[in-house]
């Protein structure tokens, strides 16, 4: 299963523990921000975009950061609970 498919039903099924991965990944005040709204909240980048006030490149590049950290800090296993 992909890593988004997994943070999408986490953030569906159980959103505690998909917070809790996401403070112990190290993810900064905006890129959690972005987790939360992207997959428990389940807005699209468009609509993050706008809630967030940031501009799209930035969101792409925090996003992806996000991603990067949670991938370093866990094993896709870890995600598959």
């Amino acid at each position: 299963m992909e890593l988004k498919e997994e943070l999408y039903r986490l953030g569906r099924e159980e959103p505690e523990v998909l917070l809790n991965k996401m403070e112990r990944a190290g993810l900064s005040e905006i890129e959690m921000k972005i987790v939360r709204l992207r997959y428990i909240e389940c807005q699209g980048f468009k609509q993050i975009d706008y809630i967030i006030n940031y501009s799209e490149d930035g969101r792409k590049k925090a996003h992806t950061r996000a991603c990067n950290k949670i991938i370093k800090r866990f094993k896709v296993s870890d995600f598959l609970e």
